[in-house]
């Protein structure tokens, strides 16, 4: 009876929530792709943030830069209490420059907050509800939610951090209510939720509203139903009893608290921007503005932003609904009429606005529904944004509240059978959970290319981070770092304790002490301080930073397959998925201010996103300071043409537009060429067979080596290719490839081919040089699938 007792209002379900959700999230997320996963925009903001705490006082900065006299200037960055960030450094702290380490270590406690986050919530749960089963369930199925599990290793105190102060709040919320005489837990909780993030007024306004309403609505009936007592109450007595409310006492404890850590901050930032900038005008102060709508510098329609959050509601309370067929969590064509989303929210809010009212315990389910709902509405430009659809990960009230009221209710309405059967549906619930886990995790691992070019990354910056620290640093890397380490401000973190350099659009460098760029530069070794990296090159002051730009234009020209011949200001370079605006001579500052376009034509119209279907293209457009570098008189931008890697691009069209139009295009069509080649090389005999056939070409026009496969299927070309040219002279290799005696062409499948109509068809460049052996093939986890080698004689 004892064991009975026990495993049916807390310690068994506890125990299994805890055993079950740590399990299956290491499970999911600890493994050599997570260690060496790339690094995303919040995760590398954060950690540098957290890497700089303390260093100039209370001021938070996610990196600096130097100016013209050499002086520093900080990225200051206060938007968020200090809390979390202080958390993260205690994680990262003990690895030192271990960079892979420190990630991990961070990703590590965003995972432990989760599982805590999941544990509060049972606990709060479990004293509405009073039954472990149903307070088990309503939380696997709350944070089976598809946003939580996909943003819950994302390093930032605005998620997982935030999310788990709610529940602390929460739980403070429901102690309060059912005791009433522990009140300071509460605002102690409230305030400590507040030294991570925001999150938590949007779940104390409703609590604060509806209960002080309840408080003022149960004064006049008491006073109603007794007509012999004293007349109904005055509005000064009521006044007063909302003046003395608990509820009104903890609204200014919280707002004091929070206006005072929020006072620090724009003071903090303020002194760092050294009094040039008036209050109003910071950087944090615009981004509250801007994020709660009071300035929109985007015209957000309602029905865009309520339909956006139609699908939120779905993807957070539904678990695997991501993967339904037919069901998208963006808005586009296939999003509910607007008629339908005001009705769904009204009717969740009627209901929701009715809960607070029958009882102390519905008033805190009535708040947790309707938290995430606030939050929408007060930040409705940040919510609506498509990078912050981790906003949604708030709307996970919406899933505990009703489970808990359904079971509840099932409990109530069908007796001991009910009681029977809870144990048997948390159980379910919580394969829901570990079954959302595995899918989402699935669809957030990074291709394992991403793990070695990663580890690769680190090595090299633990090498340059001997030399850079405390150092002013001037790199050409702008755009393509996205391609090197995952996120183009990842420099930010990595070369932290530096001050590093990227503005090249004026052409005036001031003094510098070193220059890194992402690709080696044949040059004096004496100027090569890292031989040995892989990625990341560090040079001495003693390089100008125009000859590596000249240098990377020439490989650019010398590795694409296609080039636009029109006589426009930028030609056009296609290499695999890249697509490259080049002006190597003459390129002054108005040649880059229009804005420049990129529309992508895919062969199958349903890999658009369902709001580009209607005009049949994938929209690039971008500005050339987010993509570009210039310096001297040459310019050069990079865009990727394409999220998937085997969706057969037909056509793209680019160019620059104005306010008044168009100044120029440019049409390019890529599978045409592909498809050519193929008829091109169909009827001859391949000059080597293998896993693929070969052909290889040696004229004046074109010399390459055509790879060609049919049928042939996804996993045929997932592999990378290996391709080792020998020269005729070893004079013509680079220099880093003197010892080897042969040049490295390797490539991804999607640099240099595509897949159509079950064929497979890849063109490699070949050299100019002269060479006398050809050895290529594909490799997986370092064993070669298939090889072939062609042999020629010395004279071509």
């Amino acid at each position: 009876m004892r064991y009975a007792a026990w495993s049916s209002t807390r310690g068994l379900p506890a125990l299994l929530l805890l055993g079950v959700g740590l399990v299956s999230l290491l499970a999911f997320n600890v493994n050599r792709a997570a260690y060496y996963a790339p690094l995303e925009h919040h995760s590398v903001r954060n950690l540098a943030i957290a890497d700089t705490l303390f260093a100039r006082g209370f001021v938070m900065f996610r990196g600096a830069s130097f100016a013209d006299d050499g002086e520093p200037e900080l990225h200051v960055y206060s938007r968020f209490p200090v809390g979390g960030f202080a958390l993260l450094k205690l994680a990262t702290m003990p690895f030192g420059d271990a960079l892979a380490a420190q990630v991990f270590a961070a990703r590590l406690l965003m995972l432990a907050c989760l599982v805590a986050a999941m544990m509060l919530a049972y606990q709060a749960l479990h004293r509405i509800a009073a039954n472990g089963w149903i307070a088990l369930a309503a939380t696997s199925m709350g944070f089976s939610s598809y946003y939580i599990l996909k943003y819950s290793a994302v390093v930032s105190p605005e998620m997982m951090m935030d999310l788990l102060v709610v529940m602390l709040t929460l739980h403070g919320m429901v102690v309060f209510t059912q005791d009433g005489k522990r009140f300071r837990q509460l605002w102690i909780k409230s305030c400590a939720a507040l030294l991570i993030g925001w999150h938590v007024y949007a779940l104390l306004a409703p609590f604060v509203l509806f209960g002080l309403g309840g408080e003022l609505v149960a004064a006049m009936r008491s006073r109603r139903g007794n007509p012999s007592s004293r007349p109904p109450p005055s509005i000064w007595a009521l006044l007063r009893l909302a003046v003395l409310s608990r509820y009104s006492q903890l609204t200014m404890i919280v707002l004091l608290f929070g206006t005072s850590m929020l006072a620090v901050n724009f003071t903090s930032e303020y002194v760092a921007l050294e009094g040039r900038t008036p209050l109003t005008e910071l950087p944090s102060f615009d981004s509250m503005l801007r994020r709660t709508g009071i300035v929109s510098y985007h015209a957000y329609s309602w029905n865009d932003f309520l339909v956006s959050q139609f699908y939120r509601v779905v993807g957070a309370t539904v678990p695997g609904a991501v993967g339904w067929p037919g069901l998208t969590l963006e808005w586009g064509a296939r999003s509910p009429p607007l008629s339908l989303a005001c009705a769904g929210v009204l009717i969740a809010g009627v209901v929701f606005v009715w809960l607070p009212f029958a009882s102390s315990q519905r008033l805190v389910l009535g708040s947790l529904a309707l938290s995430g709902f606030c939050w929408a509405f007060g930040m409705r430009a940040n919510t609506h944004v498509d990078g912050h659809d981790f906003e949604a990960i708030y709307f996970v009230g919406v899933p505990l509240t009703l489970v808990t009221l359904a079971l509840v209710a099932l409990r109530r309405f069908a007796g001991a059978s009910a009681v029977r059967l809870l144990p048997c549906i948390a159980i379910a619930a919580l394969f829901v959970f570990v079954y959302s886990a595995r899918t989402v995790a699935a669809g957030n691992a990074p291709a394992s290319r991403w793990a070695d070019q990663m580890e690769a990354v680190y090595a090299d910056v633990s090498n340059i981070r001997r030399f850079t620290y405390g150092k002013r640093v001037v790199t050409t890397d702008l755009y393509w770092s996205r391609e090197i380490y995952g996120d183009r401000d990842a420099l930010e973190w990595l070369l932290s304790g530096s001050l590093v350099r990227r503005d090249f659009l004026s052409g005036n460098f001031p003094e510098y002490d070193f220059l890194l760029v992402p690709h080696r530069q044949e040059t004096e070794e004496t100027a090569l301080l890292t031989p040995d990296n892989k990625v990341l090159f560090l040079y001495d002051a003693s390089v100008e930073p125009a000859s590596v730009l000249r240098f990377f234009v020439d490989a650019i020209v010398s590795a694409s397959e296609l080039a636009a011949t029109g006589a426009f200001p930028f030609r056009l370079y296609v290499n695999g998925n890249t697509l490259s605006f080049v002006k190597a001579g003459g390129c002054v500052l108005e040649d880059v201010l229009p804005r420049f376009f990129v529309h992508v034509d895919p062969v199958f119209l349903h890999d658009l996103p369902d709001r580009r279907t209607a005009s049949r293209h994938a929209n690039l457009d971008f500005r050339f300071r987010d993509r570009g570098i210039a310096i001297g008189d040459i310019c050069v931008a990079q865009v990727r043409l394409g999220r998937s890697l085997y969706h057969p691009i037909a056509s793209i069209r680019a160019g620059q537009f104005t306010n008044i139009g168009r100044l120029w295009e440019e049409t390019i069509a890529l599978v045409r060429t592909y498809r050519q080649r193929y008829v091109e090389v169909a009827g001859f005999e391949p000059d080597v067979s293998a896993d693929f056939h070969l052909y290889l070409r040696l004229s004046e026009q074109e010399r390459s080596l055509t790879y060609v496969k049919t049928p042939c299927a996804p996993a045929d070309v997932a592999s990378p290719f290996f391709l080792h040219v020998t020269p005729a002279r070893r004079e013509d290799l680079p220099e880093n490839r003197q010892a080897s005696g042969f040049n490295n062409l390797d490539f991804d499948f999607p640099r240099r081919g595509v897949r159509f109509d079950g064929k497979c068809v890849a063109i490699a460049p070949l050299p100019q040089y002269a060479f006398t052996h050809i050895q290529t093939g594909q490799r997986a986890a370092g064993e070669h699938l298939w090889e072939a080698a062609l042999e020629l004689r010395p004279e071509l």
